[in-house]
């Protein structure tokens, strides 16, 4: 019969401490391990940058410079508009936006019956934050062909 041969106190330390790391990761396993089942979905973080809070409405005059195309999704009324003094922007600073030609998607109910791509408008356009895009015209009506809008570069 063999007897067992006496352990060193250096593979007793190596043992007490692979023991004690082993123990360390089960309980980190255990503290930190996701819950099974259903969760109740968190609140999204809240932006630090908040939308001018209502929607402004402004009377602007324009170009038409492209009609949407009912065959074609997501086609927009084109308008090249006049400056908008006093515009506000989504932080709710009024800075003012220089004369460009911008997509302006019609309001439902809003019609461009009898429009034509060159015709002058006036129209009055909503910009609301909390919507994508956030412009939409809301009336339309067309100008006399002599009018003299105060934009630059006309096609």
């Amino acid at each position: 019969m063999s007897m067992a041969k006496p352990t060193s106190p250096t593979l007793l330390l190596v043992a007490l401490a692979l023991f004690i790391t082993s123990a360390g990761v089960f309980t980190y396993v255990l503290l930190t391990r996701q819950p099974t089942g259903p969760r109740t979905p968190q609140p999204a973080p809240e932006s630090t940058e908040k939308p001018a809070t209502a929607a402004k409405t402004y009377t602007l005059r324009g170009k038409i410079e492209q009609l949407p195309d009912p065959a074609v999704k997501g086609s927009m009324l084109h308008i090249h508009h006049e400056a908008i003094v006093g515009w506000v922007n989504r932080k709710g600073e009024a800075v003012g936006m220089n004369e460009m030609i911008m997509p302006f998607p019609p309001a439902e109910g809003v019609s461009l019956k009898g429009l034509n791509v060159g015709d002058l408008v006036e129209f009055k356009v909503e910009f609301d934050y909390s919507r994508l895009p956030p412009q939409r015209t809301t009336a339309i009506s067309k100008l006399p062909p002599d009018t003299v809008l105060q934009i630059e570069n006309e096609k």
